[in-house]
């Protein structure tokens, strides 16, 4: 359905409201909602208001789409600006980017038949094909700092994966995992069992005795 909706949108943009959502920012809308399964019936009530919208029916956005049409669609406020400044400078200035945009373009084509509505989203080109080269070499993470890692196996934006590999580069390193739960930034999530070895570490430096699997409250 969803890629149903894209595919008119390019031919016709969908208006909610004052806005018109074409194909390029549909996915956007869509993608916003996926970081927290706290937000899935937001997702569903916005998918509903844009399916209805795509059907010719007056469509007025509700509050939480409302935010996130206005924050993708309107000019940035200089507190949105500087939050996409500092996080891109950090992420473009760690390594060097393909600079070549038929790169990206043939990702894109390449993904839409098993990734029809996010795979051109996240291969799209970005500001670090434009940035500058890095000015420090790689960092190389491999040490034995007793740190404390903490990672949802449903994280969308920074895959389990992610975590479990950085938790073997630290070797001296406990990992907590927040299982069965969709969400990026852990933390956010009510887990006694999280919680406890968090706070433990941060209060007194101390990690768990082997690493945790916790789950949701």
């Amino acid at each position: 359905m969803v890629s149903g909706l894209i595919e008119q949108a390019a031919r016709q943009p969908i208006r909610i409201g004052s806005y018109e959502v074409d194909d390029h920012w549909l996915p956007s809308v869509l993608f916003g909602y996926l970081h927290d399964s706290r937000r899935f019936d937001e997702a569903a009530n916005a998918l509903r208001q844009i399916v209805d919208a795509a059907a010719g029916q007056p469509a007025e956005p509700s509050v939480d789409l409302e935010q996130s049409l206005s924050g993708l669609l309107r000019a940035p406020t200089e507190d949105a600006v500087a939050s996409m400044e500092s996080s891109t400078a950090v992420v473009c200035g760690d390594v060097s980017a393909q600079r070549d945009p038929g790169w990206y373009h043939r990702n894109v084509e390449a993904s839409r038949a098993a990734q029809p509505v996010f795979g051109p989203l996240v291969n799209n080109i970005s500001p670090c094909a434009f940035w500058p080269a890095p000015v420090e070499p790689r960092v190389e993470v491999h040490n034995a700092t007793p740190v404390l890692i903490v990672q949802a196996t449903g994280d969308p934006v920074a895959a389990y994966q992610e975590g479990v590999g950085l938790h073997r580069t630290m070797t001296a390193s406990r990992l907590v995992t927040l299982q069965d739960v969709i969400v990026h930034g852990a933390f956010t999530v009510r887990s006694s069992c999280m919680s406890q070895a968090v706070e433990t570490y941060l209060r007194d430096g101390d990690l768990p005795a082997s690493d945790l699997t916790c789950h949701a409250d």
